[in-house]
């Protein structure tokens, strides 16, 4: 959005963000990859907008050890299964 000194309205030069749907995560460990969740962004206009959350069990063939949660957008995290 841009907006000049004295204007009375401002001009958007894009349309607003919109949440991004269906975020795919997965777990992978020593050459496996596992498709644990999808969920779509919150969108409400607060602190969790664009945030994604999701509810998962770790597969039961994964063993205990050094894993990676993959999210389809963003870094992957380095985690430890017990």
């Amino acid at each position: 959005m841009s907006c000049s000194a004295g204007c009375h309205a401002c001009e958007y030069d894009s349309p607003p963000e919109t949440p991004i749907e269906d975020v795919r995560l997965q777990l992978a460990q020593d050459g496996r990859t596992w498709d644990l969740d999808v969920a779509d962004a919150g969108t409400e206009r607060n602190d969790q907008f664009g945030w994604v959350t999701w509810t998962f069990a770790v597969p039961a063939d994964a063993t205990p050890g050094r894993a990676r949660l993959i999210p389809e957008h963003g870094e992957p995290a380095s985690i430890r299964i017990r």
